[in-house]
């Protein structure tokens, strides 16, 4: 009897140590390190109008600690939730499709756990006239929808020239 005793506890010792060890272990938080950048992201990029750009900011990734990102354009928050032109991939870029002359700014990616945060600007030119820099100023096309167009363009502007729901016209 008092063997059997004596086992039980025993047995209920070894088990109360076992489930506390396994409740700190479950309950202990994840060891949390600052993000660091998985390449360093680029200062500037200059695109042609009408095309698509991803700003890349990826961060390398930590198990079981969330990393958020935020995205700010000239120093005020982002909210593209419903943009069809925008989009942020979550650990990897902000894209945005058909670049128009607004779009350029300065645009700041914030990746952000409880234990830091680590931060990177990227300078986006949409260049609205491309293919008419070295041109004449004085410019026709041909007929476009049934319409002529004319340009007279100072070579210093950086004017946008688009059909409404169209992408930007260039001539080739």
């Amino acid at each position: 009897m008092f063997s059997q005793g004596a086992r039980r506890f025993t047995g209920g010792v070894l088990l109360a140590a076992l489930l506390a060890l396994i409740t700190e272990r479950s309950t202990a938080e994840p060891t949390c390190s600052v993000p660091m950048f998985r390449g360093a992201p680029a200062n500037s990029t200059i695109q042609a109008a009408g095309t698509d750009v991803k700003l890349v900011c990826q961060v390398l990734d930590q198990k079981d600690v969330f990393t958020d990102y935020i995205w700010y354009k000239d120093g005020k928050k982002m909210s593209v939730s419903h943009s069809s032109r925008m989009r942020i991939k979550r650990l990897r870029y902000l894209k945005i499709k058909n670049l128009d002359k607004e779009d350029s700014g300065r645009y700041t990616c914030v990746a952000k756990r409880p234990c830091g945060e680590i931060s990177a600007n990227i300078t986006l030119t949409v260049d609205c006239n491309p293919n008419l820099a070295s041109r004449e100023s004085n410019q026709s096309s041909p007929d476009v929808h049934g319409q002529q167009v004319e340009t007279r363009k100072d070579p210093d502007s950086n004017a946008c020239w688009k059909l409404p729901k169209t992408r930007l016209l260039r001539r080739r």
